[in-house]
This record gives C-alpha cells, sequence and structure tokens, in this order.
C-alpha cells in the first residue's frame, strides 16, 4: 500500500519543523519533507536510484504548496 501523511503543527518546539510530510509504501518510509530542509528526499536506495532530479524538484513544489496552504489553515484555526 501507498500512504503519505502531512503534519502541521502551531509550536512544534525548539528546532523541530512544523510541516511534515512523510510517504510509506507497505510500511516503509520511502521518502520525507519538512519545513525547515524544504526538500523532498528519498529515505530509501531504491526510491534515490529509481527516479531523476526532476522528479524531486516537482514533488519539491508540491509540497511547498502544501505547507503554505496548512500554513495559511493553522492561522485561520
Amino acid at each position: 500500500s501507498l500512504r503519505y501523511f502531512h503534519t502541521a503543527m502551531t509550536d512544534p518546539g525548539p528546532g523541530m519543523p512544523w510541516f511534515v510530510s512523510v510517504g510509506y509504501v507497505n510500511g516503509e518510509n520511502f521518502v520525507r519533507y519538512d519545513s525547515t530542509v524544504q526538500r523532498m528526499e528519498p529515505r530509501t536506495g531504491w526510491m534515490k536510484a529509481a527516479v531523476d532530479a526532476e522528479y524531486w524538484d516537482r514533488e519539491t513544489q508540491v509540497l511547498q504548496g502544501q505547507e503554505q496552504t496548512d500554513r495559511v489553515n493553522l492561522v485561520t484555526l
């Protein structure tokens, strides 16, 4: 199964990102993005080898948009 989890926090604590997105395939964490690094990154060797730099750029842009949406949603709450 393929699952993505996005978490946004109003007060994550010192040194912790306020937004995190992780992807899992069959229970294995294979990608991660957070508001500190602001870049989608592979978490497995097979994922790193499977796609090119354009994939990471596209996914990073998508998650930067999600990060901004969640920032607005947190302010609204």
